[in-house]
């Protein structure tokens, strides 16, 4: 069942702000800061209404991205994270281990970018970093057959931020979740090769 109201890169950057208001949130940000005219230099020459459209057009561009899902980033970080790849492969021919994670930190960071053109020949791109960084206080992370099949306890704070390249950080935010809303886990990930998506 799909999450009506999800928790997202959004949820934490822009709070309060609706998704279909979004774009014209980051336009702001973007026009004030001239990220896109300092990313691109082919922009310098054009006029400032020209200019306009094309921070909208990334914005726009850039409040999809805003859109993944925490949980989704947090998947990708936790395969990383050695301690419970040990208890993967231990448990991999069977059985269950709890990993305790408390002040334990994990990041994820996804590299993006928007392409730019002008009369249909392309003019650059704007080279995008969303990274967030989760820490946990009081989880118990339990593994089971290769794969992290629950999240039990504790709260995680997380900051999201977001950088325009060479611009650097454009927005840095960060707020405090229950495991429960942030990971629900719908269904096990899987943290080494061989673990089953499904628990048996």
């Amino acid at each position: 069942m799909t999450d009506p109201n999800p928790i997202t890169a959004r949820t934490v950057l822009l709070p309060g702000v609706p998704p279909d208001r979004s774009a014209a949130a980051v336009a702001d940000v973007l026009g004030r800061l001239g990220a896109v005219r300092a990313a691109v230099r082919a922009l310098n020459a054009i006029t400032p209404d020209m200019l306009a459209a094309v921070d909208a057009e990334v914005a726009t561009a850039i409040a999809d991205l805003f859109e993944v899902r925490l949980e989704d980033l947090f998947a990708q970080g936790w395969q990383c994270y050695r301690r419970l790849r040990d208890a993967a492969t231990a448990t991999l021919g069977g059985g269950k281990q709890a990993v305790p994670l408390d002040s334990t930190r994990i990041t994820s960071t996804q590299h993006p970018f928007v392409e730019l053109s002008m009369d249909g020949a392309p003019v650059g791109r704007i080279d995008i970093d969303l990274t967030a960084e989760y820490e946990l206080h009081g989880v118990v992370a339990v593994v089971e057959s290769g794969a992290l099949t629950a999240l039990r306890f504790g709260e995680c704070d997380v900051t999201v931020t977001f950088a325009v390249r060479p611009v650097g950080t454009v927005l840095q935010r960060r707020r405090t979740f229950s495991m429960g809303a942030l990971a629900p886990m719908r269904e096990p990930v899987p943290l080494v090769g061989s673990a089953r998506a499904r628990p048996a």
